[in-house]
């Protein structure tokens, strides 16, 4: 019963928001495990991008989820792409120290996104 409740708290952190602001796109980040967002009645399950090395530091992962996120809502892809940009955003965040993203992570960027 507790794994259920679990399970149920992101949809139902989408479903505050989104009765808030109906036409909202909502998001909720779920670390490692990915994301879950909603948009239009439309939901989508994005779980962890596999990442190159172990994670090294988590400094700038939401921003970066935001800015991949984002950038694929901008250029109109679907609400699984944004979801998958985000967390391939995200997940090269916490391939360097800090908050600067190293080009050898920005290429293995390229690579889940291309």
């Amino acid at each position: 019963k507790e794994e259920e409740q679990k399970r149920r708290t992101p949809y139902r952190y989408l479903d505050a928001i989104q009765s808030w602001a109906p036409n909202a796109t909502a998001v909720c980040t779920l670390g490692d495990e990915g994301c879950v967002a909603r948009s239009a009645g439309v939901t989508a399950v994005c779980n962890a991008v596999a990442t190159p090395t172990q994670v090294k530091d988590t400094t700038g992962a939401g921003d970066l989820f935001v800015s991949g996120f984002l950038a694929a809502a901008i250029c109109g892809e679907s609400l699984q792409k944004c979801a998958r940009l985000g967390c391939i955003a995200g997940a090269a965040a916490t391939q360097c120290v800090g908050a600067e993203v190293s080009d050898e992570v920005w290429d293995w960027v390229q690579e889940k996104c291309c």
